[in-house]
């Protein structure tokens, strides 16, 4: 596991900046938290470390339920707030991204427990105010070695 902390927005779009240089095609990042908690801003940060467009920016899909960014790789970004079942999830194209050569990122992640069954990096945030936490915890062993320097996060023993 990882840890690193944030004070601010800036911090935070700096520690999604960071993740997004370690990223592989095919990977997914699974995001939890309190709502406002900064699952948005740090996908904020990992789309342009991507190389999100300057005229662009990453949005929540709260309604549409996904939106795709013209990233290298290219960016899927879930909201499953709204989601309640498995079919839900499905009916979202889930399943063709997690077979495209693109990373997907999903915010309210332990909505549906069915998209945890791939490998995944699960991203916990916790805080209030401008103090955040954010805790990665891989899943699977695609992960494990994969940051062994990690701008801004520091490892730790579960």
């Amino acid at each position: 596991m990882w840890r690193a902390a944030s004070h601010s927005v800036t911090q935070t779009q700096k520690l999604g900046r960071a993740l997004a240089k370690h990223l592989r095609p095919g990977d997914i990042l699974g995001f939890t938290g309190n709502l406002g908690a900064g699952k948005t801003t740090f996908i904020q940060g990992i789309a342009e470390g991507l190389g999100l467009p300057n005229t662009l920016r990453a949005t929540s899909p709260t309604f549409t339920l996904v939106n795709e960014y013209p990233t290298i790789p290219r960016l899927f970004h879930y909201d499953f707030y709204r989601l309640n079942q498995a079919d839900e999830l499905w009916e979202t194209g889930y399943d063709d991204a997690t077979r495209s050569e693109g990373i997907i990122v999903a915010e309210w992640f332990d909505r549906v427990a069915e998209a945890a069954e791939e490998a995944h990096l699960l991203i916990h945030i916790e805080g209030q105010g401008r103090d955040r936490t954010f805790t990665l915890e891989p899943h699977g062993d695609s992960w494990e070695h994969r940051f062994d320097s990690l701008a801004g996060f520091k490892r730790v023993n579960p």
